[in-house]
């Protein structure tokens, strides 16, 4: 997990169970871009980066279309 954390775009890494055993969330910020130009940039450089990382066998990405974040109780 260390080295999926020095990728700059790796926000949060999480042990996980089923197929995978690690779950990496990627951050990334459209800029006014193109929602798919963006996914192809991410899948033609992080997703490459992790993919060389030693012991790395497959990958698989999901991409959320809305999300909604629990914000803290104040």
């Amino acid at each position: 997990e260390e080295k999926l954390l020095k990728i700059r775009e790796v926000k949060e890494v999480h042990f996980i169970s089923g197929p995978y055993d690690l779950l990496a969330v990627i951050d990334i910020t459209l800029m006014g871009k193109p929602v798919f130009s963006t996914v192809q940039e991410i899948a033609q450089k992080v997703i490459q980066q992790i993919r060389r990382i030693p012991g790395v066998r497959d990958t698989s990405s999901m991409i959320p279309f809305l999300s909604y974040t629990k914000k803290p109780h104040t």
